[in-house]
């Protein structure tokens, strides 16, 4: 009795966020949002319908035209998945930088840890699994990595995919796993974030994979129940090393194990399994961190109340602050002064808090973290093909069209698994043990990053798969043929007027946004940008006495404005234990070969607006003193290659030293162009159009079939 009412409670708190975030995506969506809210429903109700239609449709047609569909709709999800993998890249930079020059210095047997994974020990496992990776790729001559590496991702998130979709149609359910298997293809975020080395890919495969396995151990017949069950602590045992943050999947497991109905051996069987397997594989990786020499450093660790504190700044979202990130990091202190400043900052912000107004921060750090379906805020640098020289990234040119055309299925996916959800609780009927694991799996990613931490829109990826399997289920169980038939039969005799009705609310949509095409914004369009910045201290690179150092690159475009950041400064001695600085910059000097001209840099590397013309450039750093400099506008990079990449430029004759440089051209553009705008809302029309059609002539084209295939 006690277990079923606790199974009714996690249904009702997953019912309400399910239900906040559908609003939060309708009415709290982005600050570039081109549609109102009422659009936003109309244009998730026109996808609803054409979904209906299609699924009616495949059962209705014959096994062989469904086989042939379905491998032709596969296929040319999975070409255009690799189309946008080729001919796309989100060039490293900041943490992802760290760690693929990392896990490159690694593959060479170069065991010196940068210290960035001092201060974040939570990402040297990742360094590590790529470093592993690399190996293999220098071993078959691999040159262009980064791309190899998206492939790889890709690659796994894909078969992830298909097993555990193959999974559930064989041991659940055929057109719920066909469903499964698109509404994850078709999920963009996934797929994009293959071009992102960090945990973010790899661990959403991972739980994918996962419940691909527990299927197997829930509803198959097999007898080695036990062995898939291992294979799916293992699974979440190499997601937690990975991303700690997943320790709230493995408490939503250990919950559903021990709600779901087993007998009590099986129940304590299959959590001592996991338990076992979760502290083999945590302290395997320590003994892995030894082997490939990483020693940590507790004196510089970063302090878990740092991200706490950084989660209830009031002046934020929540999310990420450059001056809260480093509030008491400043070097000296010691881990046990920096836990007490922050934990005094955090008790002065939660005093400062009221109920409500604490209610109201959490709901703008949910807002943040799941107001927009497609969450693209780390893909500054995603280019287009391969030039030397890059204008407008992907996302500038077309960040506001995906983010705002994505809503529309975002918005489907939560409300429909609210519906599922509140009709499953209302109804009485008991919610599959799957089902029950996702709805914690989500709560417990919420709960964490809501309740606790800081939020970035990303860290919503880790819930995309769970928050998908509800979806699917939600679609499956869908009485689509009764449906049409009841729903038809009513909008048939009103069929133009419910025509007029939604046209009027697309007009009103496109009219109310309309000044985004003409509304200008200062944009950075970037012509070269170094594909790796470092923030994370003591990268510095010594410069010796009265040594030059040369940096030839490409402008193609007029009116750039060139930086490069020169952050110099000698010390006492020669052993930088002493860390006695002195502010002593580089002597920097610019010149375009071309026009034989000289362009006038100050101290800190930055030209004048508008003085940079196309041109071949050669840009000259001098160290004019009798003693050495440091700089951490260079970067020493080790073994790890970048010549691959277009927008790489390295100091001559020195290919491991790269300096932190950007040009860029400031213009006044607009957030979507004009044409963008009207091709998006005239395909909202044509959709409407086909389904008008489709209900006035349902009977002749959709002659329903009441038997399941």
């Amino acid at each position: 009795m006690i277990f079923k009412l606790l199974n009714n409670i996690i249904i009702v708190i997953g019912v309400a966020f399910f239900f906040l975030v559908s609003l939060i995506a309708t009415f709290q969506h982005s600050s570039n949002q081109l549609f109102n809210p009422l659009t936003l429903l109309c244009g998730s109700v026109l996808l609803f319908i054409l979904l209906v239609f299609f699924l009616n449709y495949f059962q209705i047609i014959s096994k062989r035209l469904q086989r042939i569909l379905f491998y032709l709709f596969v296929g040319l999800i999975i070409f255009t998945q690799f189309t946008i993998i080729l001919s796309t890249h989100n060039s490293p930079f900041t943490d992802t930088g760290y760690i693929y020059i990392q896990a490159q210095n690694l593959s060479h047997n170069v065991f010196d840890w940068n210290y960035y994974f001092k201060i974040y020990p939570n990402n040297v496992n990742i360094a590590i699994f790529w470093g592993f990776i690399y190996r293999f790729f220098n071993f078959f001559h691999i040159v262009n990595q980064l791309r190899a590496t998206y492939i790889i991702q890709l690659l796994m998130l894909d078969g992830a995919i298909l097993f555990t979709s193959y999974t559930v149609k064989k041991h659940i359910n055929a057109k719920l796993g066909n469903i499964l298997l698109f509404s994850l293809l078709l999920y963009l975020p996934l797929t994009l974030f293959t071009e992102w080395i960090y945990n973010d890919s790899i661990s959403s495969t991972l739980v994918i994979l996962l419940l691909g396995l527990l299927c197997r151990v829930w509803y198959s017949q097999s007898r080695f129940k036990y062995f898939w069950f291992f294979l799916a602590a293992l699974d979440l045992a190499f997601t937690f090393i990975l991303r700690q943050n997943s320790v709230v999947i493995i408490i939503a497991l250990s919950i559903t194990i021990v709600l779901m109905g087993q007998t009590l051996r099986q129940k304590f069987v299959q959590i001592s399994i996991l338990i076992a397997t979760v502290i083999v594989v945590y302290f395997g990786s320590s003994v892995i961190q030894t082997a490939q020499r990483y020693e940590r450093n507790n004196q510089v660790v970063t302090p878990a109340t740092r991200y706490i504190n950084m989660g209830l700044n009031p002046n934020t979202s929540g999310q990420i602050d450059g001056n809260d990130a480093w509030l008491y990091e400043q070097p000296g202190r010691t881990p046990k002064e920096k836990n007490r400043l922050y934990l005094s900052s955090i008790k002065r912000r939660l005093l400062n808090y009221s109920v409500g107004s604490l209610s109201e921060h959490f709901l703008k750090k949910a807002t943040y973290m799941y107001g927009t379906g497609l969450t693209i805020q780390d893909f500054f640098y995603w280019y287009a093909g391969n030039k030397n020289n890059l204008e407008e990234s992907i996302l500038d040119r077309f960040g506001v069209i995906l983010v705002n055309g994505f809503q529309f299925f975002y918005i489907l996916l939560s409300v429909m698994t609210f519906v599922f959800l509140w009709r499953h609780l209302k109804n009485k009927r008991s919610i599959p043990p799957v089902v029950l694991f996702s709805v914690l799996g989500v709560l417990g990613v919420c709960a964490f990053q809501v309740g606790l931490w800081e939020v970035r829109d990303r860290y919503s990826l880790l819930a995309v798969p769970f928050a998908v399997f509800i979806f699917s289920y939600a679609l499956a169980e869908l009485d689509i043929v009764g449906w049409i038939s009841r729903f038809g039969s009513v909008l048939k005799q009103d069929v133009f007027r419910y025509f007029i009705i939604s046209t009027g609310l697309l007009v009103f949509g496109y009219l109310s946004n309309y000044s985004l095409t003409t509304q200008l914004v200062e944009k950075n369009n970037v012509s070269i940008h170094q594909p790796y910045a470092a923030y994370a201290g003591q990268s510095d690179v010594k410069i010796k006495a009265h040594d030059k150092l040369k940096i030839t690159f490409d402008v193609e475009t007029t009116g750039n404005t060139g930086i490069f950041y020169n952050s110099a400064y000698s010390i006492s001695s020669d052993s930088k234990s002493q860390q006695v600085k002195k502010y002593l910059p580089l002597q920097i000097s610019l010149m375009n070969t071309t026009l034989h001209k000289s362009i006038e840099v100050d101290s800190n590397g930055n030209t004048k607006a508008n003085t940079m013309q196309k041109g071949k450039y050669v840009l000259t750093l001098t160290n004019p003193t009798n003693q050495a400099i440091y700089t951490q506008g260079i970067i020493d990079i080790g073994k790890a290659d970048f010549s691959f990449n277009s927008l790489y430029r390295s100091i001559s004759g020195h290919p491991e030293l790269m300096p932190v440089m950007t040009v860029a051209r400031s213009s006044q553009n607009t957030l979507v162009s004009k044409k963008q705008y009207n091709a998006i809302f005239t395909l909202l029309f044509v959709i409407l159009c086909i389904i008008t059609y489709m209900f006035r002539k349902k009977d002749k084209i959709l002659p329903l079939n009441k038997s399941k295939v």
